[in-house]
């Protein structure tokens, strides 16, 4: 574990993590273990990691088991590696790592890989990988200086206090309401793990207090992490909802260090943005997908119709 931690502190570029973050991001996700992959060179050192995180896809109607792969780290010398050696340890653990995968029982793959990363995947089927479907998305901007929506009478926005059944029912609501086609399921469970160490709004129904959606937001970089509602239409009006909020907010009530937020802009996201001023930002999000199963077709999972946000 020491070797892992070091790589995490020298090579991620993330920072440092603790041994308590690894187990519970990686060992106690709801959904059971990672598939955590490492190399070692001939000394048995560790030069490179990988993991695979288990979740549930949501597609055309039905539950699939699936895998987020995450981005690999490496150590300097491995990066250097000419990368077009079919025994780079990129390669190699991806190999290993997808081996497990189908014996496990994973069908979907997917990934948010940065941009430089994407040409490594387009080798992937010259290298006994297979073929990942990559999209790019813009990243929108909305300024909490000058952007101002009036507060909704009929909505009432705050920080969330916790998760419950509410957010399971959200969930269903959205598969038949909004419509979703494929997507990471969410439940109150997997939205505790994976989210509520950033800030969440919730915006509630003033007259029946029914939660009608949320938005999830990095405290850092004000990026939006996930967010949903019932309908494109309340997706809408708790987005300009949360920006009301925001935009009358003090630092002691709202923690957040940025005055401007930032997302993918997806069909879905797009659709829900109608009516609300948004920039482009010098930035592009890529996104990734593979399905191991014959009977689940391209278009079936092709990124175009993924419901999807950084944090899936």
């Amino acid at each position: 574990m020491q070797s892992v931690l070091e790589l995490w502190e020298k090579y991620s570029g993330w920072g440092a993590i603790t041994e308590e973050q690894f187990r519970t991001w990686y060992l106690k996700t709801p959904y059971g273990s990672c598939i955590v992959i490492v190399a070692v060179d001939d000394k048995e050192n560790i030069v490179g990691q990988i993991v695979f995180i288990p979740s549930i896809i949501y597609q055309q109607g039905k539950l699939t088991k699936g895998l987020r792969a995450s981005s690999p780290i490496l150590i300097d010398h491995a990066r250097d590696t000419n990368i077009k050696d079919f025994n780079h340890p990129v390669f190699c653990m991806f190999r290993h790592g997808m081996e497990i995968a189908k014996l496990r029982g994973y069908e979907i793959v997917y990934m948010f890989p940065s941009k430089g990363w994407t040409s490594v995947l387009k080798l992937f089927p010259k290298y006994g990988l297979p073929e990942f479907h990559i999209s790019f998305y813009d990243c929108f901007a909305l300024s909490l200086e000058t952007t101002y929506y009036q507060s909704n009478k009929n909505i009432r926005t705050g920080i969330l206090q916790n998760f419950t059944e509410e957010f399971d029912q959200l969930w269903t609501d959205a598969t038949e309401q909004f419509p979703l086609a494929c997507a990471v399921k969410r439940s109150a469970d997997w939205l505790q793990w994976k989210i509520s160490g950033h800030l969440v709004f919730v915006s509630r129904n003033t007259l029946t207090n029914d939660l009608i959606g949320y938005v999830a937001i990095n405290k850092k970089s004000g990026l939006i992490v996930d967010m949903l509602a019932r309908t494109t239409e309340d997706l809408n009006n708790v987005i300009k909802s949360v920006i009301h909020c925001l935009h009358l907010s003090n630092p002691e009530r709202h923690p957040i260090e940025i005055r401007k937020l930032t997302g993918m802009l997806t069909p879905s996201a797009q659709s829900a943005l109608v009516n609300i001023t948004f920039e482009k930002e010098d930035f592009c999000f890529a996104f990734g997908c593979y399905s191991s199963q014959s009977s689940i077709s391209f278009q079936s999972i092709c990124p175009s119709n993924w419901y999807m946000m950084p944090n899936d």
